[in-house]
């Protein structure tokens, strides 16, 4: 009576069987055999032990062992293992094997039946537990220090059972981290003229901007360089067409051979659901895209029946969504649109503000300079807004992390670069650009009137917009002014110490095109 354990199938007759789900065990069998996925996810929730029949527990350390050495898991190929360790007739013999892998459900079940199983599992222990004790209290020899061993040894198994299981609660293993093999990682996708890359694989990002502002360029970029070496990309599209996606990647000189071996575009028009999770999860399974592009964030909230503006409703969507593919190990970008006025547009798409909050990658804004269309160069500014694991913003100048250039050609091929912040020499490029009139009369507004927002500092000084822009970020990249927030979310500006042209060494620098702006400023 010194061991509690579970009560199975095979350890007597019971006036009453105790509770199991031998249908939910051979289901999650199946699934283990389909797909090594399933079976992960299984081995998170539940123990070998947890199985009723026995015979199933030795099934499933047989699976384990061959998803370890990932090598099939087919009937043929576990007949094969089983008759090696000679198990193969106390299962049922081969013709078993394919009635459990014939039980098989929609991919992405197993964590529904592994909580099946591990429940009925403990509520047996319970029993057991409770037998026990009945029978040493009955006992002639009965021990009073027994009933207190009986419970303390079910309470530490118990305990350890349930740190055994990786459940989403429990500690994480650091072992990895601590020896550097997950600090840190760098940005793998979206690379710059450079080299530098953008996008970190397994996280969310984000793009956001303006109509027109050439945010998906910027991504159909990543997508072109991504299946140009020969990789896989997931699109969901919630806002444009196949042609309309397919079309502009032609347009970027890539091959429609490698559009069809290299995109996976889908075009939802229901709420995703655990079918659709199942499809997905199967997809990036075989193909193992390196990216996923979530197109038209808000489009695809109010397709899920959720309210873009509402923070719990975000973080429902990112969960339902991004998440779900970033775990699975793509970099996930999404497009999304910002508010028109620039003054209260902030870092961060237009809506709630856990849209910046749930990214756990980096958010980006793209902010058009000079427009791009067919027959003409476009040219937008891209911005870091967040960068949680900290390797893009080291490469960015202020929060400039690149400039992307759109290039037209008469047989409307399109040519994208996104180039490093850097000054150019050639023609129709921008150049690095200090406005330095308009910044000092900038800096002298805000030294007499403290506490001025954008819009106000704009009105309350002459020249171009743009340019008055780019010399207040300049002022504030160089520590010149200082940004505080106010009521209703306002940005407030304030004098750190005061900027004169005519002291001026050029230290912070942004990419800007040149033309025309000297006239603008003043100089």
């Amino acid at each position: 009576m010194d061991n509690v354990h579970y009560l199975r199938e095979d350890e007597g007759p019971l006036t009453r069987l105790p509770p199991h789900d031998i249908d939910a065990e051979m289901r999650i069998l199946g699934l283990s055999m389909y797909d090594p996925a399933e079976h992960e996810r299984a081995c998170a929730l539940m123990e070998p032990g947890d199985f009723y029949r026995s015979a199933h527990e030795t099934l499933w350390r047989a699976l384990s062992r061959l998803h370890a050495e990932g090598t099939p898991t087919d009937p043929i190929a576990l007949n094969h293992e089983l008759s090696r360790t000679g198990d193969i007739k106390r299962v049922g013999g081969a013709p078993y094997l394919h009635t459990v892998y014939s039980q098989a459900a929609v991919v992405g079940q197993a964590g529904y039946y592994a909580k099946i199983i591990h429940e009925h599992a403990e509520t047996r222990a319970e029993i057991a537990l409770g037998t026990r004790l009945m029978q040493n209290g009955h006992s002639a020899d009965h021990d009073p220090a027994e009933a207190g061993k009986l419970i303390t040894k079910f309470i530490e198994k118990r305990t350890k059972s349930a740190l055994d299981i990786a459940h989403p609660w429990a500690p994480l293993d650091l072992t990895d981290v601590v020896e550097g093999k997950q600090l840190n990682a760098a940005p793998e996708f979206l690379q710059r003229d450079d080299g530098e890359s953008l996008l970190y694989a397994g996280k969310i990002h984000s793009v956001s901007g303006e109509s027109e502002s050439g945010k998906t360029w910027l991504l159909l970029l990543a997508c072109a360089q991504l299946i140009g070496a020969g990789g896989v990309v997931l699109y969901l599209d919630f806002e444009d067409s196949a042609a309309g996606i397919v079309g502009r990647l032609m347009a970027l000189g890539i091959p429609a051979e490698m559009i069809l071996q290299g995109l996976r575009y889908c075009r939802p028009d229901v709420p995703i659901d655990d079918a659709a999770r199942s499809v997905i999860g199967a997809v990036i399974e075989r193909d193992r895209p390196g990216l996923c592009v979530v197109d038209g964030v808000t489009e695809a909230m109010n397709l899920h029946g959720l309210e873009p503006l509402s923070n719990s409703d975000a973080a429902t969507f990112y969960t339902a969504v991004p998440r779900f593919v970033a775990n699975m190990g793509p970099a996930v970008a999404m497009i999304d649109h910002v508010v028109k006025d620039s003054e209260k547009r902030g870092r961060y798409a237009m809506g709630a503000q856990h849209k910046l909050a749930g990214i756990d990658g980096a958010a980006y804004l793209v902010e058009p300079i000079k427009p791009f269309g067919y027959g003409a160069h476009g040219i937008s500014r891209v911005r870091v807004a967040k960068d949680r694991p900290g390797r893009v913003r080291e490469q960015a100048v202020g929060a400039v992390i690149g400039d992307l250039q759109m290039f037209s050609a008469e047989d409307r091929s399109v040519r994208v670069e996104l180039r490093s912040p850097r000054p150019y020499t050639d023609d129709d490029t921008p150049t690095l650009f200090r406005p330095t009139a308009l910044m000092e009369k900038i800096s002298r507004a805000v030294e007499e009137n403290p506490g001025l927002t954008k819009s106000a500092l704009e009105a309350a000084v002459d020249g171009k917009n743009d340019v008055k822009r780019l010399a207040l970020e300049l002022l504030i990249a160089g520590g010149f002014v200082e940004v505080r927030g106010g009521a209703r979310n306002a940005h407030l500006h304030t004098c750190r110490k005061p900027f004169r042209e005519a002291a001026d060494t050029p230290g912070t620098t942004l990419p800007h095109p040149a033309p025309d702006l000297e006239a603008e400023s003043g100089k």
